[in-house]
């Protein structure tokens, strides 16, 4: 086998080529998505290990998105104390050689913790990858990581619109027709960009939260996003343009991800203003021909992460319908100890 590493011209080329072709990749595999998380973990990140593994015959046949973190004083394979995405894999799991390049990127994780002083590798496999058929079982237990699998909420985009439309919660539905009567929805896509706009969501985003919570060049970052087409904004404006809610999702491959959203401080929550915002990019990304809407985490009570807030809002998107499925995640621990803060 042969590892290419980040930084290198090499693996800029290989990321270029290699990810658009792979069918399950989602945005979280690409360089843009990228380059956003290394502005966004900024200190946080201490060396990028990132690799492709190619077999003897000089076939690309795995991606490892592999960031070295600090988190609470010790070192980690982690997304800053979160969890890094899954090995994308270029080969079918029926294959043979699937087998054999599975053990070597493992031993070579492992290999670089030592080398590294990494004390566990967090890794969670996309769950499109369940809905579509291409992983069925949480194969990074077979390598020594203990199952910490969770599960997401997926809207499937293939169906008819009254389908969908009869799936969501019977009362967000006289919510969503209330808000479109009162507030104007503003789509920016690649079609329809304009950085002036972009700011003021940018600006409202810190209205909502009160203060700035991460880097401006995230915010590039993202705006660069939605110009080459892998994502878009939906606004919620009153007839004045002024903003109350703002919606942003990644697209990529026909998936598309429920990333984040910013309410007016002064906004009634109850206004149907969240609820016309994801209902608007639902009939967006079926209009595009998107294949799958991940509406996002949905926490187990038992689960280390779990609060009553992410369950407050894991309970209002499941009113969106689509299904519950499984999230396999998995953490593997190269010290002595329990696992804690995965």
């Amino acid at each position: 086998m042969k590892y290419i590493f980040s930084g290198s011209k090499e693996f800029t080329e290989l990321l270029a080529k290699e990810i658009p072709r792979a069918r399950h990749a989602t945005i979280f595999y690409t360089d843009l998505r990228r380059c956003f998380e290394r502005y966004y973990l900024a200190d946080k990140l201490v060396k990028n290990l990132s690799f492709f593994v190619l077999q003897d015959t000089q076939e690309c046949s795995a991606f490892v998105p592999l960031y070295l973190c600090s988190n609470q004083g010790r070192l980690e394979f982690s997304y800053g104390g979160g969890y890094l995405r899954a090995p994308l894999f270029f080969i079918p799991e029926t294959m043979g050689a699937r087998l054999r390049v599975e053990a070597a990127l493992f031993e070579k994780i492992e290999e670089l913790a030592k080398k590294e002083g990494a004390v566990l590798h967090n890794a969670a496999i996309e769950s499109c990858e369940v809905v579509s058929g291409v992983t069925l079982c949480n194969y990074l237990r077979k390598y020594g990581y203990q199952d910490t699998s969770t599960s997401s909420q997926v809207v499937r985009l293939d169906q008819d619109r009254e389908v969908i439309w009869g799936a969501v919660r019977k009362s967000y539905r006289p919510l969503i027709s209330r808000a479109k009567a009162k507030y104007q929805v503003l789509l920016m896509d690649e079609f329809r960009s304009d950085r002036g706009i972009f700011d003021e969501y940018r600006k409202m985003h810190f209205r909502a939260a009160g203060r700035q919570t991460r880097p401006l060049e995230t915010f590039e970052k993202m705006f660069e996003m939605v110009t080459r087409g892998q994502a878009f904004l939906v606004g919620i404006v009153r007839d004045t343009q002024e903003w109350v809610g703002a919606y942003y999702f990644f697209r990529y491959n026909g998936y598309v991800y429920y990333s984040s959203s910013a309410l007016h401080p002064e906004a009634d929550a109850k206004d149907g203003i969240g609820h016309l915002g994801l209902w608007s990019a639902i009939e967006y990304a079926q209009s595009r021909q998107d294949r799958f809407f991940e509406l996002g985490w949905q926490p187990f009570p038992e689960e280390l992460e779990y609060t009553e807030k992410a369950n407050n809002i894991a309970l209002f998107k499941r009113g969106f319908g689509g299904q519950r499925v499984v999230w396999f995640r998995g953490v593997k621990r190269f010290d002595e100890g329990p696992i804690i803060d995965a």
